[in-house]
């Protein structure tokens, strides 16, 4: 049971990541005049093209069963990491990454369903508005800033030291394999290090309005120099992270 609900959410995730990752990249290249370039604007897409509901629902369900299986993974410590700072810190993520993937299904029923919804970045920005009005909020947004960044490092390192999922293994001649996986892994990585950079902003500064997601960390690369050669490299990178979930959806051990 939960290891078919992992297998559907990592197919999901798959397809929302390289449709994100396409978009994305047709825009750096001219096709496009989309200024979004986030999770649920791939979900919105995709709505639109033919029997695009009823794939939603799909992709909804699937994301759903991701976000299950992450808190599932974190309490039931399925990979046997442990109760050391290191490992506790990596299942504390697990719950993030669910709490990700569920408010992801929840972007897909409210698609369906042609009701509003915020944009993930003012949705970021009005949990902060929250947190910050408890009298430690401003701490927690830290907290969860510096998480970001410390996932965003780590995957880095695992994708440089060949270090994936647990249960996943490459065998040495499919280089390509593993260059899309390593690849994919640091691109997600990089979006994941500017929104804990963006989360820090708004704890220094006590402004909420500084915090976003996907799109907001877009504005911060488009805005750099090179800006668009960067966000063309990233949006490659989203691509192949889309090829990677593929992959462990077949080859993870669960």
């Amino acid at each position: 049971m939960i290891q078919n609900m992992a297998k559907i959410g990592f197919y999901s995730r798959a397809i929302v990541y390289f449709a994100t990752g396409l978009l994305a990249l047709s825009s750096c290249m001219g096709f496009s005049n989309q200024k979004e370039h986030d999770l649920q604007y791939s979900i919105k897409f995709i709505s639109k093209i033919p029997l695009g509901k009823f794939f939603i629902i799909l992709i909804g369900l699937g994301l759903l069963c991701y976000g299950i299986w992450k808190f599932f993974q974190g309490y039931m410590d399925t990979d046997d990491l442990g109760k050391k700072p290191g490992p506790l810190f990596l299942r504390f993520t697990y719950y993030i990454n669910g709490m990700i993937h569920l408010s992801m299904a929840y972007f897909c029923y409210r698609t369906v369903l042609r009701l509003r919804v915020k944009d993930q970045d003012q949705n970021v920005r009005d949990w902060v508005k929250h947190l910050m009005e408890l009298d430690l909020g401003r701490y927690i947004v830290a907290i969860i800033g510096l998480s970001f960044i410390g996932f965003a490092m780590t995957e880095v390192i695992k994708a440089y030291l060949k270090k994936y999922e647990r249960g996943f293994h490459l065998k040495r001649n499919h280089p390509m394999l593993h260059f899309i996986a390593r690849f994919g892994m640091i691109g997600r990585a990089v979006i994941f290090f500017i929104i804990g950079g963006l989360m820090l902003k708004s704890s220094w500064h006590f402004k909420p309005e500084y915090a976003g997601g996907f799109g907001n960390a877009w504005y911060v690369i488009l805005h750099l120099r090179y800006g668009t050669i960067i966000a063309f490299i990233i949006s490659a990178g989203l691509m192949s992270y889309g090829f990677y979930t593929a992959m462990l959806a077949n080859m993870r051990e669960i």
